[in-house]
């Protein structure tokens, strides 16, 4: 049994083992009318758009000199058995039921409102890494403030690293408290779940938590971020540790 090995478009192989058959032909040669001297097998390809494939095998015979020798016997050497090599399984997203949807809170001018908007908004930023689709960020972002700015960011580092994949984020509100003007600020604390690279399985993360804040103000009939950060919350601790 001869296995054929493929490169897909994925950079995987694939075995490629039903399409194909070995057809063993026996092609006899006399050297000036004595008895065969070799026998060769040809491992023809089942489809017809690839050239025959030979292997030769040769098998000598002995004792050819006198009529009561028997015909040496004929022993084909068995191919060793190919290993299969393991493959690399395609990450799978969080996200493969679909975007996350806004909630009906964030029409209500109420904290609450601010909150579903918020954590809203992270599930989006989430979703964005793994899917690259950012139209749910950009669903409610606000004119007003920096957010506008800092989501060209995100889409920049998407462009040029590609996407990564994990469990969905989970979210603990930390922080929700009025600020100046009709500003209201959330901040949470954020667990990602190990990631891995779309573009290259291989790499992986071990995941990390971060605290990401925003400023939301209520306009248009909802809330919307006005200014969003994130920082590593190891970083974070280290800084309010520092000594003034």
């Amino acid at each position: 049994m001869v296995s054929i090995w493929l490169l897909h478009a994925t950079g995987r192989p694939g075995a490629i083992g039903g399409g194909w058959r070995t057809y063993p032909q026996i092609v006899l040669k006399r050297l000036r009318g004595k008895k065969p001297v070799g026998i060769f097998i040809f491992v023809k390809h089942a489809t017809k758009h690839l050239a025959a494939t030979a292997l030769a095998l040769a098998l000598l015979c002995t004792g050819c000199s006198t009529a009561k020798n028997s015909t040496p016997e004929e022993k084909p050497t068995q191919p060793s058995p190919t290993q299969t090599p393991s493959q690399t399984p395609t990450p799978k997203s969080g996200w493969e039921d679909g975007p996350p949807l806004l909630p009906v809170q964030a029409q209500n001018n109420t904290q609450e409102g601010a909150i579903a908007t918020g954590k809203f908004f992270i599930e989006a930023n989430d979703y964005a890494i793994q899917t690259g689709d950012t139209q749910p960020m950009q669903e409610v972002i606000a004119k007003e403030g920096t957010a506008k700015q800092d989501f060209s960011s995100v889409e920049e580092t998407l462009s040029k690293k590609g996407t990564w994949v994990s469990d969905k984020i989970k979210t603990e509100l930390m922080i929700a408290e009025p600020r100046e003007n009709t500003d209201l600020y959330v901040q949470f604390a954020v667990t990602q779940p190990p990631q891995t690279s779309t573009k290259n399985p291989r790499k992986k993360n071990q995941g990390f938590s971060l605290y990401y804040g925003m400023n939301l103000i209520y306009s248009n009939g909802r809330w919307n971020v006005k200014d969003f950060y994130s920082i590593d919350k190891d970083e974070a601790e280290r800084k309010n540790n520092a000594p003034n």
